[in-house]
């Protein structure tokens, strides 16, 4: 398997013949596992690479929807004030 990660992703089977990689999100995640070849890359490390964005921008939402005051940012995380069971 090769992997070209500059210019436009180009990702090439055994074959040589290219592969499709389809949707935006999975095409970040194997370039963003192609940048350390070979080696284990956290979970955590991947959320945090690659979806701290799209993360912000859900709670940016939520805060619209329900007031900026009910979903706080805290400790490296949200919580949502008076959100229980019920």
């Amino acid at each position: 398997m090769r992997i070209g990660i500059l210019g436009p992703l180009d990702v090439r089977g055994e074959a040589a013949g290219p592969v499709g990689v389809p949707g935006a999100r999975l095409r970040a995640l194997l370039i963003r596992l192609a940048r350390d070849p070979g080696r284990t890359v956290a979970a955590a490390r991947l959320i945090d690479d690659l979806w701290h964005d799209a993360l912000q921008a859900q709670v940016s939402r939520l805060r619209a929807l329900l007031g900026r005051e009910l979903v706080e940012s805290r400790d490296g995380g949200r919580r949502a004030y008076g959100a229980g069971r019920g």
